[in-house]
């Protein structure tokens, strides 16, 4: 199935749902797309099962998008595979994306604005989470739950906040190495704010890995990482800078 919602002007909304019916459980490879241009509008999507793709685009100020995959499913009906994309150019937006299940791809790209917000959070496996902001005073949000995950946030400009959060726990612990990467690239500013903490509850990741690198003077840096055998790198340059790492070894390797 595809769908798809073009509106042009201000304060519309737009409402997409796909996902199975009462016969067909593995429903997916679904598309649905919202274009908005215009201030004030507000879309939604929402995809269920696999190889879907979900879309929005907004073009002005003060909107707001979201979307969900997999998000109302029990946990042994997690879907795969799906890819959510939000891209919003002007200033004062939010963008918001929640997954659950594994080999997911969430994106949100903030251009050109300020005062932006974005949110993502995956319940995953082998998933990936992307923010891209230009613009000042930007605030990126994203949390992990799971193994294999990369999380990228990159903001380039001035007093941009940035926290990303990973933990992992046994889900799909099928025998890989749980290894988690945070990745925080502020650019070009200052007064930035950096925030990486990665758990790994009684040791169980063997390797985490974070990275920081801010460009401009007056930024805060804070990395925690618990667990066993992580990796941290923090870069700054400028002025003023403030960085704190944490690395906590509790237990061995079972």
């Amino acid at each position: 199935m595809e769908a798809w919602v073009n509106q042009a002007g201000d304060h519309n909304s737009a409402l997409q749902v796909q996902g199975p019916d009462k016969y067909d459980k593995y429903l997916g490879a679904n598309k649905a797309t919202i274009n908005q241009s215009g201030d004030h509008n507000y879309a939604s999507q929402h995809q269920l099962r696999y190889w879907n793709e979900a879309t929005i685009k907004q073009s002005g100020n003060n909107n707001t998008a979201m979307q969900g995959q997999d998000a109302t499913l029990l946990p042994e009906e997690e879907g795969s595979v799906n890819k959510a994309l939000i891209e919003q150019s002007g200033d004062n937006n939010f963008a918001s994306q929640k997954q659950d299940g594994w080999d997911n791809n969430a994106t949100i790209k903030q251009l050109g604005g300020n005062n932006n917000t974005a949110t993502q959070t995956q319940d995953s496996w082998v998933s990936d989470a992307d923010i891209l902001q230009t613009g000042d005073r930007n605030t990126a949000t994203q949390d992990q739950t799971g193994k294999l995950n990369s999380a990228n946030i990159t903001q380039r400009s001035n007093w941009n906040t940035a926290t990303q959060t990973q933990t992992s726990d046994a889900k799909r612990g099928s025998g890989y190495d749980p290894i988690n990467d945070a990745i925080i690239i502020q650019q070009g500013g200052n007064g930035n704010i950096a925030t990486q903490t990665q758990t790994s509850p009684g040791g169980d990741v063997v390797l985490n890995y974070a990275y920081i690198h801010q460009n401009g003077a007056n930024n805060l840096a804070t990395q925690t990482q618990t667990g066993w055998n992580n990796s941290e790198t923090t870069n700054q340059i400028g002025n003023g800078n403030i960085a704190n790492v944490v690395q906590i070894n509790p237990l061995p390797l079972p």
